[in-house]
């Protein structure tokens, strides 16, 4: 994964790839390493800058997001209702601590991550202009 990052100039995470793709950018974020470097990330609603995020629909671009990730205990994801003092809102649809992109302890079955058991998470590393 390293070495991926290190030609690598943005990342992404997207749902259930292997059947939506990246269409119209629903349930799907965007950053540059540059500013948030998802591989060495350890934190607790740490706002971090956002190229562009959707989820379920609510977006927005250039926003910071609040991201959690313990070593040992939680994988990366943001954890929508807590993460609200950061730019990024969770919206109407958004169910108590729901967890998205990463650690699913609270699900959201309107978030296509979470929509099934057989709903995937993907992260992408490449350039991107």
């Amino acid at each position: 994964m390293s070495r991926l990052r290190a030609q690598s100039t943005h990342w992404e995470v997207t749902c259930s790839f292997q059947t939506n793709s990246v269409d119209i950018y629903r349930d799907y974020a965007r950053a540059s390493f540059k500013e948030f470097d998802v591989l060495d990330f350890v934190g607790v609603k740490v706002c971090k800058k956002m190229e562009y995020i959707n989820i379920r629909g609510q977006q927005c671009t250039q926003c910071t997001v609040g991201w959690f990730a313990k070593l040992n205990q939680w994988a990366l994801h943001i954890d929508g209702p807590a993460s609200t003092t950061c730019q990024f809102k969770p919206g109407k649809d958004a169910v108590f601590t729901e967890d998205s992109f990463g650690h699913y302890w609270a699900t959201n079955k309107k978030f296509r991550c979470t929509t099934s058991p057989d709903a995937t998470t993907n992260y992408w590393f490449g350039g991107y202009s």
